[in-house]
This record gives C-alpha cells, sequence and structure tokens, in this order.
C-alpha cells in the first residue's frame, strides 16, 4: 500500500463529516472495508478505488496527527502522512483582570475549541484554572480563575486530542490587582531597628508566596506574609525621617510613600519665648531664667562668636 497524496491537510475542528481524498496505490482492485485511522482513531472511510480512498472527517483537535489505512484488527498500514486540526484561537475574554483570591469566573470566546468536550484546560501563567473547565461548544469555554499574583500573565488552552496534550499560547494575557499597601504599624522605630513592623493593604496573595518588604531602599531582614492584607517587616537599620515602604510579591509590586519614619538623632533647636532679666553687670554670676519649648542636650552651645553659661539647670 501507497498513500503519496492527500487533498486536503488541514482542517477546522467543526468541519464534522467534511471530506478529504487520500491518493495513492495498492488500496486494493475491490472494496476491502479499509479504515483510515487519524492518531489511532477511526475515520468514516469510503473505497472508491485502487488508487483512491475518501474519508469523512469526525470532530478532531491538534495538528500532526499520523495517518495509517487499517484492513484487519491486525492488519495496518503506518503512513508517512499527517493530518491537521486548526488550533484554537481566542478572540475575546470576558475580563482580563482579576482579584488576587482567584475564584471569578471567566469565559473564552475562540474557534476550534472541538464539536465535543475534549477535556481541554485554561492557564493563566502558570497555573491552570481551579476544578474542571467547562467546554460550552466549538466557540465557547467556562472556567474558574484560580489564585495568582502578577500582570501580563500569558494566557493558554491546553488541548488533549488524539495525539496527546499540546499547549496553544493566546494572543491575550491575563492580570491580577496590583499590590497595595494602605497603612504601617507602628509608622516610626528607633535607628537601630530590629522590631517588628506590621504592614496592611491589599492582594498580598491568597497564599504565602515569599513576599520582599522593604523600608525605602533597604530590605527587611525578614519578612512573612500572614494574610492577603497583611505582611510583617523585621525593620533593618535606617535614618529617614521619611521613608516609605514597599512590598514586592511575585510580580507585583505596591508602596505607600512617606509612611514611617525612624527617631531623629538630632533633636529640633529651642524655642525661647520669655527672658527673666534683660541685662545685667559686665561680672556674670546673676542666674537667667529661660522659658520656652525645647528639647535641650546636657549643655546648650551658644552662637558663634558668644560665650556659654557656667551652668544650666
Amino acid at each position: 500500500l501507497t498513500l503519496a497524496l492527500l487533498s486536503s491537510a488541514n482542517s477546522p475542528a467543526d468541519a464534522r463529516f467534511g471530506e478529504v481524498n487520500l491518493t495513492g496505490a495498492n488500496f486494493g482492485t475491490v472494496d476491502l472495508s479499509p479504515l483510515v485511522l487519524l492518531a489511532g482513531a477511526e475515520q468514516l472511510t469510503h473505497w472508491t478505488s485502487d488508487t483512491a480512498i475518501s474519508v469523512q472527517l469526525l470532530d478532531g483537535v491538534m495538528g500532526g496527527l499520523p495517518i495509517a489505512v487499517r484492513y484487519t484488527p491486525t492488519e495496518t498500514y503506518p503512513t508517512k502522512l499527517s493530518f491537521s486540526f486548526d488550533v484554537p484561537l481566542v478572540y475575546d475574554l470576558s475580563s482580563t483582570n482579576y482579584a488576587a483570591e482567584g475564584s471569578a469566573m471567566l469565559t473564552l470566546q475562540a474557534e476550534n475549541f472541538g464539536t465535543s468536550d475534549m477535556s481541554n484546560r485554561v492557564k493563566i501563567g502558570q497555573t491552570a484554572c481551579q476544578g474542571q473547565d467547562q467546554w460550552t461548544s466549538d466557540t465557547a469555554m467556562v472556567c474558574r480563575v484560580a489564585a495568582g499574583l502578577g500582570q501580563g500573565l500569558g494566557l493558554a488552552v491546553v488541548m488533549k486530542g488524539q495525539g496527546g496534550d499540546e499547549t496553544v499560547l493566546q494572543p491575550y494575557s491575563v492580570s491580577y490587582d496590583r499590590v497595595k499597601v494602605t497603612a504601617l504599624r507602628p509608622n516610626n522605630g528607633p535607628i537601630m531597628g530590629n522590631f517588628t513592623l506590621t504592614i496592611l493593604g491589599s492582594n498580598f496573595g491568597a497564599y504565602d508566596n515569599s513576599p520582599l518588604a522593604r523600608v525605602q531602599s533597604t530590605g527587611c531582614h525578614s519578612s512573612l506574609w500572614v494574610s492577603s492584607s497583611t505582611v510583617l517587616c523585621k525593620v533593618p537599620i535606617g535614618f529617614d525621617i521619611s521613608a516609605g515602604a514597599i512590598i514586592r510579591s511575585g510580580t507585583s509590586e505596591g508602596s505607600l510613600a512617606r509612611s514611617f519614619s525612624y527617631d531623629n538623632l538630632h533633636p529640633p533647636e529651642p524655642s525661647f519665648t520669655e527672658l527673666s532679666t534683660k541685662g545685667g553687670p559686665a561680672t556674670g554670676g546673676f542666674l537667667v531664667s529661660l522659658t520656652g519649648v525645647f528639647k535641650a542636650p546636657a549643655a546648650l552651645a551658644p552662637p558663634d562668636g558668644a560665650s556659654s553659661c557656667a551652668g544650666t539647670a
């Protein structure tokens, strides 16, 4: 048996009962009821002559399906030819953005999902949808989005066809809500750090994705995911009096600027409002009371060119 030519080597997935003619030699001078197999699946076959067989295609998916001709259960002739069905092509999504917790339904409108349920799967990034995806028709599928993180994640349909699984990337991407930081507890601490800072917000992830927290540009000594709204940070040493907190989880990052400060190394300048006396003998030795609001160090440094007091109390 020699199979040399196909009238068509490709078909849409919904071309049920579309006809393909096979041309070759030694198909038999009488009808021996041959069966054409696509990846082992029997097709509706009609013998025409010693040099021609026609096939009425059943539904199918995927490409590169090997063709063989079977005459009896023990007499099958493989060929070097193959046949392909068009791969799925998504042309619309019900939404391209989802909450980090997932669970929402995603509807895909497309071509070539197949004319029957082939148990195909939908993946966002590297994660498959939850549970069993729902095949609706050759042009529609529905899946429940799994929890996730990140933006611009690739969308793919995993086809389960006669020749095995095939992952078909689609011209769409899907994103999850971005990480958002809303508050810090506490919002002030000692410059030596090493205390726990609670970072509050949303979309930190429905599971521990090993988030990385920073205070300004310095990474926390450790970052601990607690929930989708809470991450704990062991604060590093710092000196900023107006720092921000930043969290990166997966490929998503969120921040809250000017939300945290380290204790000020330099106390504020004193502010004097009243003196008990505005003059005295040149020999000194008398007391002057200063009234005001200030946080004074052990000794007040005099202005340039002035003399310091003999003592302060």
